[in-house]
């Protein structure tokens, strides 16, 4: 990590636990002193990767280390807004980087991808036959395994992960054997998406589908491909007089609220869920997205229910967290999931914009819908037959 770039991310909260998204990292003609401030005890260069927190809160800056800290720690500080936190971590003449894939990489399901990551020391590769452990959150790697421990060769170790199911993946490199891994082990990650083939039809569904005048009906149009569902949404933005105000971002979030465990049966005319162990909470307490100590409650080494759906601007198009609206006052978007989380899993979708000075933020709280079409044939089981996140009683067992 000498003379390179250490990236450390941070994620900015209100009392409630929420993301505050648009707070600045940097100053800027409006505001000449950013909301957050960063210092290196090492007295490094600092960055930020963007100007900005992102809408769930996030953002990301990064340290150069300079070769004169060499096996010695760096503390980085962030501060502002009435709250402060620390960050300390170890400088090290070895560096583990990803090779392959891309970051956010689409990658096919059922087709397998090249994962490749380097790990040199002082700038040389590192004994060959040195263990490094992969891990992912989505899909799988040879032998149908979720972690896989490989040697390296010329300082790299490689391997190849793919997916029956759409969705994004974490991939996570860590020195070592699965087996032997430390707190002190190097430790890489890299984002991609699974995606299945382009959706070949539209189903618009009425709820409810009689209405008197004056009344209206929820129109939802449910896009299927082989994995996946679309679920079309809009937001509208007003001013305090109630006036549509177009060219607004609107910064939005979805997360997992809960998930639910069971299975379906045959009911006779339709399918028929069966919950065995309902509202699950999602394990990732304080929503970062990463494995703390104690999250793990069911102790299957994952968060459930994990990053149930994306929110993407088009079809075909990659995932986004702002949307603009148009000159009457709305944006249009898709939440995209794959089909056996239907019925399984319920989400938080919150907006946020700022109109006239005032920030305004709005939530809704869904189950992600199920297309009635997928529940009326008794020879074809529903998509998530049985719950992704297993059929047991209670949410602490894992199965």
């Amino acid at each position: 990590m000498i003379d390179n770039d250490a990236t450390i991310e941070v994620t900015l909260r209100d009392s409630a636990g929420t993301g505050i998204s648009g707070a600045t990292l940097t100053p800027t003609a409006q505001k000449p002193v950013p909301d957050l401030a960063f210092s290196s005890a090492a007295a490094n260069p600092i960055t930020a990767a963007s100007l900005t927190t992102n809408s769930t809160g996030r953002a990301t800056v990064t340290v150069v280390v300079g070769d004169w800290l060499a096996n010695n720690t760096d503390v980085i500080t962030a501060s502002g807004l009435g709250a402060a936190a620390q960050q300390t971590f170890n400088v090290t003449t070895e560096s583990l980087t990803f090779i392959t894939p891309d970051s956010g990489a689409e990658v096919d399901i059922g087709t397998n991808e090249v994962v490749t990551v380097q790990w040199l020391a002082g700038g040389n590769p590192v004994p060959n036959d040195s263990s490094v452990c992969f891990a992912t959150t989505r899909g799988t790697f040879p032998g149908e395994l979720t972690s896989i421990s490989v040697t390296t060769s010329g300082g790299q170790a490689t391997t190849n992960i793919s997916a029956t199911s759409s969705g994004r993946a974490t991939i996570t490199a860590t020195t070592g054997s699965c087996e032997s891994a430390t707190a002190s082990s190097l430790e890489a990650k890299r984002e991609i998406l699974f995606i299945a083939t382009v959706p070949a039809k539209l189903d618009l569904q009425a709820n409810p589908d009689v209405i008197g005048i004056g009344e209206q009906s929820n129109l939802v149009a449910v896009v299927p491909d082989d994995q996946r569902y679309a679920k079309p949404y809009s937001v509208m933005v007003t001013d305090s007089s109630g006036h549509s105000v177009g060219g607004i971002d609107v910064a939005l979030a979805l997360w997992a609220t809960h998930y639910h465990k069971g299975f379906y049966t045959w009911g006779g005319t339709a399918w028929v869920q069966n919950i065995t162990a309902a509202n699950c909470p999602n394990e990732d307490v304080n929503r970062d997205g990463y494995l703390n100590p104690g999250e793990d409650y069911n102790g299957n080494g994952l968060l459930d229910p994990g990053a149930v759906a994306t929110i993407h601007k088009q079809l075909g198009g990659g995932s986004i967290y702002t949307v603009t609206t148009d000159a009457n006052g709305f944006a249009d978007f898709y939440i995209l999931y794959t089909k056996d989380r239907a019925l399984w899993s319920g989400v938080e979708l919150t907006a946020s914009t700022l109109v006239q000075g005032t920030e305004s933020t709005r939530r809704v709280y869904f189950t992600l819908p199920i297309l009635a079409a997928d529940l009326i044939n008794e020879n074809v089981p529903p998509p998530g037959a049985s719950s992704p996140f297993g059929i047991a009683g209670n949410c602490a067992d894992p199965n």
